[in-house]
């Protein structure tokens, strides 16, 4: 048998054909694809990882008062420019609009702000107040320190402490320099997109888009108003301004925007309710802001916020 075996097979399968098989064989091998972990793409991500991490790390700091660490890499004077551009273009489109200086609603946002900036190391800088004629129920703080209150806002800041409370919280914006973090930000998502793209994931950039927006963008805006809140809530309470006025203001504006809200992921704000729950459960610490303040009525303000908001302290 074994005879019959090395006499025939090498006739029914020549050795040339069995070279020929293993070579392709071979060959079919070879194709397999290589490792990503082998590739130049692989190399050039973890490089450009390890760059930005490094970035980021050495642009760290943390924000004043609620001492959040975060990413800035933007200087202060490029904040204050993009600041001014933004001022030159809401004055060309309000100029004839505006209360003059003297008037009594200018003098009035213009005495409030001061005592809360004064609260701030922004105090030795030249800031403008202006009161816009318009309905808009709006108000900000433009980097460059300039403020802009809205008429139609006017109604619900109707004491002293609703209109430290929404000046408060806008001064804390600029404070905290969230324009700039906002712009920092954009650097972040910019280089995930990158990232993502290099990644080879089949996503079209529309849907790329919409996820960093919706998952990281308007998430994040939401968290520095409430941040902006908590900042504004700290600053009035240090000038003696009633802190629980601020949660007035926002169940006031939750009436006026009735019928006007989008949905709460797509939303650069968190919703009234939730502003106003947050800002109450705040009220505790706020009185000892104002304790360490010597803002005197410390007994009234306590027995204000048992009743109103059944807070505790003992």
């Amino acid at each position: 048998m074994a005879q019959f075996a090395r006499r025939v097979l090498p006739r029914l399968w020549p050795r040339r054909q069995a070279v020929r098989f293993h070579s392709e064989v071979r060959r079919f091998k070879s194709v397999e694809p290589e490792s990503f972990t082998k590739t130049p793409l692989f190399y050039m991500t973890v490089g450009t990882v390890g760059v930005a991490g490094l970035y980021v790390a050495t642009h760290l700091e943390r924000t004043p008062i609620s001492e959040r660490l975060r990413f800035m890499s933007m200087s202060n004077e490029a904040e204050e420019a993009l600041g001014e551009e933004s001022f030159q273009q809401v004055m060309a489109q309000y100029q004839d609009n505006l209360y003059p200086a003297y008037h009594p609603v200018t003098r009035r946002v213009e005495r409030i702000a001061s005592q809360i900036i004064e609260k701030t190391p922004l105090r030795s800088q030249q800031w403008t107040f202006h009161v816009v004629r318009s309905p808009e129920l709006n108000c900000f703080v433009l980097p460059g320190r300039h403020v802009f209150v809205f008429e139609g806002i006017l109604p619900i800041l109707d004491t002293d402490d609703a209109m430290a409370a929404v000046l408060g919280h806008e001064i804390a914006h600029l404070y905290a320099r969230h324009a700039a973090e906002r712009m920092s930000l954009r650097y972040v998502v910019v280089g995930l997109a990158v990232l993502i793209s290099l990644s080879g994931i089949d996503i079209s950039p529309f849907f790329r888009n919409l996820m960093l927006q919706v998952g990281l963008e308007l998430p994040f805006s939401r968290k520095m108003e409430s941040e902006a809140d908590y900042i504004g809530l700290h600053l009035m309470s240090e000038c003696c301004f009633n802190p629980a006025a601020a949660a007035g203001v926002f169940e006031k504006m939750e009436e006026a925007q009735k019928g006007r809200k989008v949905p709460q992921y797509l939303s650069t704000h968190p919703a009234n309710p939730q502003r106003v729950k947050q800002l109450k459960e705040w009220l505790p610490e706020m009185k000892a802001v104002r304790w360490k303040n010597d803002c005197g009525e410390a007994e009234a303000f306590e027995k204000h916020l048992a009743g109103a908001y059944n807070v505790r302290y003992r």
